[in-house]
């Protein structure tokens, strides 16, 4: 991960930019379904990202064995997107092909800002137990990993992910699983 102040620099920087340069004559392309569009003697296709990605998990994982996972009613999890690019990827794929209760993913729609300073997280799509405060909570741990009472059912498994879905944390039912574990965990199975 960027330090922050390498990341503040960037912020600022991008606050100086006075003038964007686009190209002319290229028509408006919809990207919200796929399709080729010819333009001059290029070709731009636009494809399903997800349908790309869920064809690449189906060839890695036993989707049935999770889907009989999900369908057990000792089983519930959260996954929270933080309004990371994942949010979509999450929605189908855990609640839709897999059959986890909807309103499982939370924080699925992606802003360019990952929630900006409103956010519970203000902004910060870092999955921890500092930022990733909603599933911390939700979870039953305060921001320093210990049991509080959430005054609810706690899922039996939490996960989260940055906004760009390339670090990720993962929690038990009151408990936190540390980054490294994690990955040996996710590298075991």
């Amino acid at each position: 991960p960027a330090p922050e102040k390498m990341t503040n620099k960037m912020v600022e920087f991008t606050a100086s930019i006075d003038e964007i340069k686009m190209c002319q004559g290229v028509p408006d392309i919809d990207l919200s379904k796929p399709a080729c569009y010819t333009i001059g003697d290029r070709v731009v296709e636009v494809f399903d990202c997800v349908e790309d990605h869920l064809r690449l998990l189906q060839q890695c994982f036993d989707f049935d064995q999770i889907r009989q996972l999900m369908a057990r009613d000792d089983f519930s999890f959260v996954y929270d997107s933080m309004c990371g690019v994942q949010g979509p990827y999450a929605t189908k794929i855990l609640e839709e092909v897999l059959g986890g209760k909807p309103g499982s993913c939370i924080n699925a729609t992606p802003k360019p800002d990952f929630g900006g300073p409103e956010s519970a997280w203000h902004g910060h799509a870092d999955p921890n137990l500092t930022y990733a405060v909603e599933l911390v909570k939700a979870m039953g741990l305060n921001s320093k990993g210990e049991k509080i009472d959430t005054g609810k059912p706690v899922p039996a498994f939490g996960a989260a992910a940055d906004g760009d879905a390339d670090r990720n944390m993962i929690l038990g039912s009151q408990f936190f699983v540390s980054p490294s574990d994690s990955l040996a965990m996710i590298v075991a199975n």
